[in-house]
C-alpha cells in the first residue's frame, strides 16, 4: 500500500485516475511518518477546495477531510468540472514526473522493455481480440445482438456507508471499472501495442458512446442499507444500476452494451457477456436452448467459455446447451496470476502508461455519465428498493429484455475441477 501510494506521488500522473481506497486511521498515520509532506503535495493539497461541486462534497461521514480530498484525487474527480480541475493540478507536476521516470529507464535496453509483462486483464483481453482469427469475422452488429458487462457483489457496504454514499454505484464502479472494459471489448485493433495508440482506440469509443436516455437507465438501493449510522435515512445513492449504452459506429451500430453493477446481491462474480443472434433457418427448433453466448469470467473462477448448442447424447435427436471451457486455474496450475494493483505498482515504477486513463479519455468518460449523475444528485432520479440478496430490482431484468437479452433458463455453467 505504502509503494503503491509513494509511487503515485512520485511517478505517474496518470494513475491518479485508476484505483480508489479507502484510508484508515492506521495507515493514513503510517503514510504520514514516512511521507512528511505527503498531504502538503499541490496534487493533493488543492482536492475539494471546491465545495460547490455536485456529489463530491466533504461529508460529515468521512473519516476526515483529507481522507475524502485523497479519494477524489485518486479517482480523477466526480464529474467533468472536477476532472478537469484535478487533471490540470496533475500537469503542473509533469515536468518533476518525467524527470524522475527518465532515471528509472536509466540503462535499460529495449529488449528488456519489450520483454517485461503487461497487466494481465487488459492484455488477455487485446490477445483474445485481435489474435484470433475466428473472432475477427464474428465481432460486429451483424452476429452480436448484445454485450453485458456486469459486476456483482454479494456484501453490501460492511461499515464502509458513509464513503460509499458520496458516491454511489456509477461513480465507484461503472464510469471507470466497466467503462474501461467496454473499450477492451469495443475498441478497433490499434497500430501497435504502445500505450498512446491502445488509448487512442478507447478514446475513440468513448467519443462514440450516444448520451443515455432515462428510460434506460434502473437504480435501485438494497433494503436496510440506511440502517448504517453513517448514512443519511434520506439517502437518494444507489447501490445498483442497469445502464444501456449504445455506440454509434460502423461496429457496433445497433448493439446495446448493458453495463450493470450492484451490492448486496444474491452472487459475486465478474464478467464481459456476448450474447449472438439467433441462427437463421433454425431446422433443428433449438431456439428453445438458448443463444449463443461468448463469456469472459473476470472473477471469480477466471474462465473464458462457449455456449454453444449440441446434440444430446443418446439414439433421440435432441438438442442441449454445453459449453466448450478454458478455466484459467485448471489449465495453468502452476502460474500465478498476478492481482490487477501488482501489475499497476510495477507499471508505475516502470513508466509505463498503457493501463492507466489519459486525460482526453478521463474527460470524455465523465461526459457520459455526468448529466445522469446529475440528475441522481438532484433528486430528480429515485432508487428503486430491493430485498438484500436478490437480483436486484426485477425493473432491471424487464429492461435487460427490452436491449434483447434473451436469459437461458435451465443451464448453469459449472466451473470444472480436477477431480
Amino acid at each position: 500500500m505504502l509503494l503503491l501510494l509513494a509511487c503515485w506521488k512520485k511517478l505517474s500522473k496518470d494513475a491518479a485516475a485508476t484505483c480508489s481506497w479507502k484510508l484508515s486511521p492506521g495507515r493514513t498515520a503510517a503514510i504520514e511518518k514516512r511521507f512528511p509532506d505527503f498531504w502538503s503535495n499541490e496534487l493533493l493539497a488543492d482536492a475539494g477546495s471546491n465545495p460547490a461541486v455536485v456529489g463530491c462534497n466533504v461529508t460529515p461521514h468521512a473519516r476526515n477531510e483529507r481522507d475524502s480530498r485523497f479519494q477524489r484525487k485518486l479517482r480523477g474527480g466526480c464529474n467533468v468540472a472536477e476532472s478537469e480541475r484535478e487533471r490540470g493540478a496533475a500537469t503542473r507536476e509533469t515536468s518533476a514526473i518525467r524527470a524522475i521516470q527518465r532515471r528509472q529507464h536509466a540503462g535499460r535496453s529495449a529488449a528488456a522493455a519489450n520483454r517485461e509483462e503487461k497487466e494481465e486483464g487488459m492484455t488477455a483481453r487485446l490477445v483474445q481480440r485481435f489474435a484470433n482469427r475466428f473472432f475477427l469475422p464474428l465481432w460486429n452488429r451483424d452476429n452480436i445482438d448484445n454485450i453485458q458487462i456486469v459486476f456483482r457483489e454479494d456484501f453490501g457496504t460492511e461499515g464502509r456507508g458513509g464513503y460509499f454514499d458520496e458516491y454511489g454505484i456509477i461513480r465507484d464502479i461503472i464510469q471507470n471499472h466497466l467503462l474501461q472494459v467496454l473499450c477492451l471489448v469495443a475498441m478497433e485493433k490499434p497500430v501497435s501495442l504502445k500505450p498512446e495508440h491502445i488509448r487512442d482506440e478507447k478514446v475513440k469509443v468513448l467519443q462514440s458512446v450516444l448520451p443515455i436516455k432515462l428510460e434506460e437507465v434502473v437504480l435501485g438501493q438494497y433494503e436496510g442499507y440506511t440502517d448504517d449510522p453513517t448514512v443519511p435515512d434520506s439517502s437518494n445513492t444507489p447501490t445498483f444500476a442497469t445502464v444501456v449504452l449504445h455506440i454509434h459506429n460502423e461496429r457496433w451500430e445497433g448493439v446495446p452494451f448493458i453495463i450493470k453493477a450492484g451490492k448486496a446481491l444474491n452472487s459475486r462474480k465478474a464478467e464481459i457477456r456476448v450474447q449472438f443472434k439467433d441462427v437463421p433457418g433454425d431446422i433443428f427448433r433449438s431456439k428453445k436452448q438458448g443463444r449463443n453466448e461468448f463469456v469472459i469470467r473476470l472473477q471469480p473462477s477466471e474462465a473464458m467459455y462457449m455456449k454453444i448448442t449440441v446434440k444430446k447424447p443418446g439414439l433421440e435427436m435432441s438438442t442441449i446447451q454445453s459449453e466448450l471451457d478454458l478455466s484459467y486455474g485448471l489449465r495453468y496450475q502452476d502460474i500465478k496470476i498476478p492481482e490487477a494493483y501488482e501489475r499497476l505498482i510495477l507499471d508505475t515504477i516502470r513508466g509505463d502508461q498503457q493501463h492507466f486513463v489519459r486525460r482526453d479519455e478521463l474527460r470524455v468518460a465523465w461526459e457520459i455519465f455526468t448529466p445522469l449523475l446529475h440528475h441522481i444528485d438532484e433528486g430528480k432520479v429515485k432508487p428503486i428498493p430491493y430485498k438484500a440478496g436478490s437480483r436486484g430490482p426485477a425493473e432491471a431484468d424487464e429492461l435487460l429484455a427490452k436491449a434483447g437479452y434473451v436469459q437461458t433458463h435451465g443451464y448453469i455453467w459449472i466451473p470444472p475441477t480436477l477431480a
